[in-house]
């Protein structure tokens, strides 16, 4: 049998070591990064009754929607591609609002993303600039990407996401709970999570 030479041993155990501190990493970051995307935000907490009626009147024949954004949240891209989504199906059912909150200490430019590109590219969609966060406190809204539905008599219908993760696109349940709403007004009022970034955090993912 061929004798190895003790500093090739080292040599190689040290390279096994190695291999397995760095899979033991890539294991850790893939469990952080998993636990991450799927850990929801601060769900709402939106009153029965729709608070905004002076300022946004209901419409008589179409549900009310509003989705509340943080402009630069960028799990939040997902979900207006998810919007878009969904209003093409709602088929003008819906009067949906793009809520941006612009912070007291924030001028016009913090705002200019393109998440408020894309959300006025969509149509049937009002892009709507919240100064100081008035209107997206009475709806209780804490997580961008939020999203909640009134009925014509003012009553809320739906309250969570229509994302299953962060920066997820595709089937989820809360598009379909929506979409079902819209034939089947008498069905009970839906929920689901919300993923997205802290809708009062100046700097989410420390974008600047």
């Amino acid at each position: 049998m061929r004798h190895v030479p003790s500093s090739w041993r080292r040599t190689i155990g040290f390279a096994g070591l190695c291999l397995a501190g760095w899979s033991i990493a890539i294991g850790l970051g893939m469990s952080v990064l998993w636990k991450y995307n799927n850990q929801p935000g601060q769900a709402s907490a939106a009153p029965v009754q729709w608070p905004l009626p002076h300022t946004q009147p209901l419409k008589p024949n179409q549900m009310t929607l509003v989705m509340s954004v943080h402009p630069r949240c960028p799990c939040t891209r997902s979900s207006l591609s998810e919007l878009a989504r969904l209003m093409r199906h709602a088929q003008g059912k819906i009067d949906c609002i793009a809520l941006f909150k612009q912070p007291e200490e924030m001028n016009e430019q913090w705002i200019n993303t393109d998440l408020r590109t894309r959300a006025q590219a969509i149509p049937g969609v009002r892009v709507v600039i919240d100064h100081g966060g008035k209107q997206t406190q009475l709806l209780g809204m804490k997580t961008s990407g939020a999203v909640v539905m009134y009925n014509p008599s003012g009553l809320r219908v739906f309250d969570g996401g229509i994302t299953s993760s962060r920066g997820h696109e595709g089937d989820n349940a809360g598009r379909d709970a929506i979409l079902a709403l819209l034939t089947q007004p008498a069905l009970a009022i839906a929920s689901t999570p919300v993923f997205g970034c802290e809708i009062n955090n100046p700097c989410p993912g420390g974008s600047p």
